[in-house]
């Protein structure tokens, strides 16, 4: 019984990386998720949100630059004279 079960978790766990080996890989070029500040193209949506997250947030008032999201939302609130 051990030794069968032990046989069907190695092939299955084969055929877990066999399938995550192909699924990165495409027999063409294409990249259908495009960055809209660099246009740098990714294969996986996981990939264009990863690399989102690495582009400084900028302030379409003054043009500075924030690191996070939520900073330039604080920011944001001395153009508006702090009204949220």
């Amino acid at each position: 019984m051990f030794v069968i079960s032990n046989l069907l978790n190695v092939a299955v766990l084969r055929h877990t990386c066999l399938r995550i080996l192909v699924k990165g890989h495409t027999d063409t070029d294409e990249r259908p998720y495009v960055c809209h500040i660099c246009t740098r193209a990714f294969l996986t949506s996981n990939d264009l949100i990863v690399h989102l997250q690495r582009h400084p947030h900028e302030c379409d008032v003054c043009h500075k630059q924030f690191a996070g999201s939520s900073r330039l939302k604080t920011h944001l609130l001395t153009h508006t004279g702090g009204e949220r």
